[in-house]
């Protein structure tokens, strides 16, 4: 993992002594070499523990992975002086990383090339999840990469292949296909080369990462905003569709609960947030309104966290079904995060199933998602989650307070993080920087982006004696 990472600093080191920048270069360069020989040395030790690894290891082995790319991710941004405090450094890493996005940093467009490509790499190889690229690493430390890509790919009902690795690199091509159309559509809509792949990694991993302060309301005109809609949406689908469409076709996503749940919350959403901004704003123009309220919408149910608007100057109603939507977030085995479509149907089959059950006592049903009975495990291991969510979240925010941060400050700025949405409610609103928050707070709002993208489970679990004790 560790040597994996250090060999996507070198498109970074390259591009910086392209444009000039020989020390930004240099030192991308040293931190490459040192952690390729670091990481290939590690990456031998473990042969000897090969049979005594277990899948319970796999919990371990992913928050391990995503906590040491967050640290070691962050050394860029200190060596080439960017940033000074290691603290923040770590935190902008792990918003890589966990595809959030936001940021402690200011006039990001005075940044130097190197540099602002790393920090879209971070949230490219998170988008689909770094574990993905490291899946064929794993067989060098004994573990499955099938149940270590289940628990990843937010522990998805359906196995569509027994060849998961080749479905792997299947959907890591397709991935960095559709990174590159959208850098060339983006080109052609008449935005910059570098801008443009900037902003189709930080699309397509759903980081959204600005490349400039002001965010998407830095490009004029509605051509730039609508394709990245449409690669919005296409990343916030579940990537076993687009496995599943190869041999079904079309048939595929409209059978699928799931994605059609996914299309009609996005269309619903976004009608009514245009309803709500015109009735506000008699004077706008309905086409301008309507592209900034699909925009955001779609920015939001897919965490990609992209502004096109001031959302904060919006009608309450409107900033409200965002900030559900970003609870809702996209469909599963995508690369957003948040709680996700297909539990949420779930959640609505169980509550009519319980609404039925006092009603008819002798009634007797199933619950299905794709015509395809849930056992019972999985919709009581899905019930829990939202209040999961929700008691994370409160803690979070109740030690936000401890720090000094107001109870409003402390519930968006973690909200942001553990729905990896990076986007704040109030305050400076799309404008906010997390620069403001102590190390402390820093640290804690890192570790609770790495939570929310690891579905605080993962994480968890480790924090339990019960775990411990069957590990040794």
């Amino acid at each position: 993992m560790l040597a994996a990472m250090s060999l996507a600093m070198l498109p970074s080191a390259l591009v910086s002594f392209i444009c000039g920048e020989i020390n930004d270069g240099i030192c991308f360069l040293a931190m490459a070499a040192a952690g390729t020989v670091l990481g290939i040395t590690l990456s031998k030790e473990p042969h000897y523990y090969r049979k005594k690894l277990r899948i319970s290891d796999g919990f371990f082995a992913i928050a391990v992975c995503w906590f040491l790319a967050s640290l070691a991710g962050g050394a860029p941004y200190l060596l080439t002086g960017v940033l000074t405090d290691p603290m923040s450094a770590f935190f902008e890493s792990a918003s890589g990383f966990t595809t959030t996005g936001a940021t402690v940093l200011r006039d990001i467009q005075e940044l130097n090339h190197g540099i602002l490509l790393w920090r879209a790499m971070t949230g490219w190889l998170g988008g689909l999840s770094i574990l993905l690229f490291g899946i064929a690493l794993m067989p060098t430390v004994g573990l499955s990469a099938q149940r270590l890509t289940v628990i990843e790919t937010h522990a998805a009902m359906e196995s569509i292949s027994p060849k998961m690795i080749q479905n792997i690199r299947v959907i890591g091509i397709f991935y960095g296909s559709i990174t590159i159309l959208e850098t060339i559509l983006l080109r052609v809509s008449g935005m910059r080369l570098f801008d443009a792949l900037l902003v189709s990694m930080s699309t397509v991993s759903t980081t959204g990462f600005a490349r400039y302060d002001e965010g998407m309301m830095h490009f004029g005109g509605n051509l730039i905003p609508c394709v990245i809609i449409v690669f919005m949406l296409l990343s916030g689908v579940n990537y076993n569709l687009y496995l599943n469409a190869v041999r079904e076709g079309l048939r595929a996503f409209r059978q699928n609960t799931e994605f059609n749940y996914y299309i009609i919350i996005t269309a619903i959403c976004s009608f009514l947030i245009t309803v709500f901004v015109l009735i506000s704003d008699n004077g706008r123009y309905l086409g301008n309104c309507m592209v900034e309220a699909v925009f955001q919408t779609v920015s939001m149910i897919t965490s990609t966290g992209f502004c096109r608007a001031d959302y904060n100057s919006w009608p309450q109603a409107a900033q409200f079904i965002l900030l559900i939507l970003a609870f809702t977030g996209a469909c599963s085995s995508s690369s957003g995060s948040g709680i996700k479509i297909a539990r949420l149907v779930i959640l609505l089959k169980l509550i009519r199933h319980g609404i039925s059950m006092r009603l008819h006592p002798n009634f007797v049903d199933t619950i299905r998602l794709n015509q395809k009975p849930v056992p019972s495990e999985v919709v009581s291991a899905v019930a829990t989650v939202p209040f999961l969510f929700l008691t994370v979240l409160f803690a979070s925010t109740f030690l936000m307070t401890l720090g000094n941060a107001s109870v409003s400050e402390g519930f968006s700025s973690s909200l942001a993080c553990l729905c990896n949405t990076g986007c704040y409610f109030g305050g400076a609103g799309p404008m906010h920087t997390f620069d403001i928050y102590s190390g402390p707070l820093k640290f804690l709002l890192s570790i609770v982006m790495i939570g929310g993208r690891l579905e605080l489970y993962t994480l968890l679990v480790l924090f339990t004696p019960s775990y411990w004790e069957q590990s040794y």
